[in-house]
Parts: structure tokens; C-alpha cells; sequence
């Protein structure tokens, strides 16, 4: 059913509210202090690549993924129960640990502790920053001598970052418990199919997860290129410098993704190995059958042999028997990565090509590939 007028309305109010909370503030407070543009991109609060990536890009997606996320993941969810992989004998222990999961997420003490963190990683970023204060520019002013937070600075400090730190810290918390429920699920008495042509026994919708967290990874390589754009701008650090990081970011951001569907690792392993004995005795049988239909001497054979089935099932049963033999240990392939990378990916482009004009960008592709 589609959404009515009052659902829509909501959904826009839960996107702007933020922005008029941690962004628009900022924009009054900098302009006041006149700082929102000074004329030079090093200390003007509209050029900070950071912060307008945080607020204006991060902050929507990591708002408005949420009921979309959460309904994929749950028809991924409901498959293992209306498909029968999950037996009826389990289907109580598998309603449970799905109920245990939402208390946890929903739990005010869970929230309390993500409120916490958040101030704790802010002001550790703050500590952080404070050794390169140019990056601190227009959250600083002159006081005694001394640099303190200005009015900008505070706000973004005490309210702004810990809501966006809070969206972040959320959607963390949400892989973990992701992960925790595949992994009691894959503790279950499953009902795998070893024939299935996914060659994961019929798991492979579960990959789909990776696509469906590609917006997630998205908003996570924003904020990390943000970052890196303003210490290219700013601090003058080179794509050199930033390149070991960048590659550990995405090796990691990569792993947070994977790792809850390496749950099933070892269901896949056993199924594999129990279906390799079975239907080899069902394939002996099939084939002592089709023997006493096939088997001719070359006098004996003539044109109406060319008409009978059994050619035909020995090949249908020959491709059957491939799928359980060639199954394989991670119910997700190759294609299931390609989205997540290259959302994660994508951000990094416009900080590469800060240092890398677009015109350079091309010859070196092109010289690549020649």
C-alpha cells in the first residue's frame, strides 16, 4: 500500500529536522561570526568539505536508508522461515532470537550507551583535530592569546556532530546485530538444498544483504573522502600519504559487510560434504537403472535410440549432481560485491581528482589501456 500524505510528510520532517538542527545553525552562527565564507577556502566554514559532506550528504542517507534497509533485510528474514529452511521444529527459537534482537536495538540502556560514545568520540576527534588547527578554522577563535571553540565551534561540538556520530554509531550497531542473528540462525537445524543451482543451497538471496548495505557504505566513505579532501586542501598532505589508509579503510569497510555471511561458512561445509555421500549412492542407482535401459551393442543400436529420454536424464542428473559438488562455502559471489564497492569506492573519485585534474585523469586511463 502506498504511503499517504501525513507518512510523507513525516518521512521529509525526519530528513530536514536534523539539517535545521546541526546544519542551519552553523550557517547562522558562521555567518554572524563571518566566517561562512572569508574568501579563502582554508578558513571558510561553506568550503569545509567535512562538514558539508557530513550534514548535506551523510546525514540524509543514513536517515532516510533506514525503513528502506530494514524492510529488505527482513524479507530476507522471512525467507528462511517461508522457504523451510528453518524447520517447524525451530520456527519458536527463530521468532525469539529475532525478538531478542529488536529489544536490544530498541533498548533505552542501548541508546543511553550510544549517547555516550558518541560525546566520547567527539571530543577525542576534537583532541585529534586540535593538532592541526587549520582544519579547525572556523570553529576557533582568538581569545587571550590563545585559540579557543567559538560559538560555531560549541554547537558543533555538543550538538551537531553527536547526531550525525549517533546515525553512524546506529547503523554499526545494526551490522553487529545483523551479523548476531545470521549467526543463531546458522546455529539451527537448517534444511539446505545441496542441488540448488546457487551452488550455496539456496542461500544466495542472502548475499543480497551486500547490496542492500551499499547506500551505508556510501555515507561511511563520504565522510572518510571528506576528511581526507580537507588534509589534501588544507594540510597539504598528498594522495601519496593517504593512499595506505585508503586501502585499509576499504579492505575493513569491506570485512564489516562480509563477515555477518561468513556465519554460514560452516552449515555450507557440512552440507557439502553430506551431500557428496548421498548423491553419489542416489547417482550409483540412478546410473545401475539407466544401465540395464542403455546399455547396446553397436549392431543394436538404431535410429528410434535417438528418441528415448534416458540420454536426456543422464545429462539433467549429470548437472544436478555438478550443483551439490561444486557448492560453495559463502553464500555470496562476486557479482553481490560489485554494488558495495563501488558505493564505497565512488566518494573516493572527487578526492583523487583534487590532485589528479580530470584532463590527467583521462590520458593516464588512456595510456593504461593503449
Amino acid at each position: 500500500m502506498a504511503p499517504n500524505g501525513s507518512q510523507q510528510r513525516i518521512k521529509i520532517l525526519k530528513t530536514i529536522l536534523p539539517l535545521m538542527i546541526c546544519w542551519l545553525p552553523l550557517v547562522v552562527m558562521t555567518l554572524i561570526q563571518g566566517n561562512f565564507w572569508t574568501g579563502n577556502l582554508r578558513d571558510s566554514f561553506i568550503t569545509n568539505f567535512d562538514s558539508q559532506v557530513r550534514f548535506l550528504i551523510c546525514l540524509p542517507i543514513l536517515i532516510f536508508s533506514e525503513e528502506l534497509i530494514s524492510k529488505r533485510l527482513g524479507l530476507i528474514l522471512k525467507q528462511f522461515k517461508s522457504s523451510g529452511f528453518i524447520k517447524k521444529k525451530d520456527h519458536g527459537a527463530y521468532d525469539h532470537i529475532l525478538a531478542r534482537a529488536g529489544r536490544f536495538l530498541y533498548s533505552k540502556w542501548t541508546l543511553l550507551l550510544l549517547i555516550v560514545i558518541c560525546y566520547i568520540q567527539v571530543f577525542g576527534v576534537l583532541l585529534f583535530e586540535s593538532e592541526y588547527t587549520s582544519v579547525l578554522t572556523w570553529q576557533v577563535a582568538q581569545v587571550d592569546g590563545t585559540l579557543e571553540l567559538n560559538a560555531s565551534g560549541w554547537w558543533n561540538a555538543l550538538i551537531s556532530r553527536p547526531i550525525v556520530f549517533f546515525l553512524f554509531l546506529n547503523w554499526l550497531l545494526r551490522i553487529v546485530v545483523w551479523g548476531w542473528i545470521l549467526r543463531r540462525i546458522s546455529q539451527l537445524d537448517l534444511m539446505l538444498y545441496p542441488i540448488h543451482p546457487d551452488l550455496v543451497g539456496g542461500l544466495g538471496f542472502v548475499g543480497y544483504a551486500l547490496r542492500f548495505f551499499s547506500p551505508i557504505a556510501f555515507a561511511f566513505s563520504a565522510t572518510i573522502a571528506g576528511n581526507m579532501a580537507d588534509f589534501i586542501l588544507i594540510e597539504g598532505l598528498d594522495l601519496k600519504t593517504l593512499a595506505l589508509p585508503g586501502l585499509t579503510y576499504l579492505v575493513l569497510i569491506t570485512l564489516l559487510f562480509t563477515l555477518p555471511l561468513f556465519s554460514f561458512t560452516g552449515k555450507l561445509v557440512e552440507w557439502r560434504e553430506r551431500s557428496v555421500f548421498e548423491n553419489y549412492d542416489f547417482a550409483l542407482g540412478m546410473y545401475r537403472e539407466l544401465r540395464e535401459k542403455l546399455l547396446k551393442g553397436f549392431e543394436a543400436v538404431d535410429e528410434k535410440d535417438l528418441q528415448k529420454p534416458y540420454y536426456s536424464a543422464v545429462s539433467d542428473l549429470n548437472a544436478v549432481l555438478e550443483n551439490s559438488l561444486n557448492m560453495k562455502f559463502t553464500p555470496f559471489t562476486f557479482k553481490d560485491l560489485i554494488p558495495l564497492w563501488s558505493m564505497t569506492f565512488l566518494p573516493f573519485v572527487a578526492v583523487i581528482l583534487i590532485e589528479v585534474p580530470i584532463g590527467d585523469l583521462f590520458k593516464l586511463i588512456i595510456s593504461l589501456l593503449a
